[in-house]
């Protein structure tokens, strides 16, 4: 797996979706995509950063989000981030 691309998902409860996501892609180290774009996500795990080091594009645009966890600083590979 290497892209995922969940935009413009009506979930229920965005902030448990973003959990459960962030704890199945874990453990797909070659992610390298994730599309979460208007998705109404209001914050993003404390550790996002460290889940997804080698993450090359992250798209959260059109969101609720008024700020980003400090380990997004840990994503080194980042190139993209809207």
């Amino acid at each position: 797996l290497k892209r995922l691309r969940l935009v413009d998902r009506c979930f229920r409860d965005p902030q448990d979706c973003v959990s459960a996501i962030c704890s199945i892609l874990v453990q797909h180290s070659s992610l390298e995509v994730l599309d979460l774009r208007s998705d109404s996500i209001l914050s993003l795990p404390n550790n996002f950063g460290q889940q997804f080091p080698q993450l090359r594009e992250l798209h959260l645009d059109h969101n609720l989000l008024t700020s980003l966890p400090a380990s997004l600083s840990m994503m080194t590979r980042l190139r993209v981030l809207k």
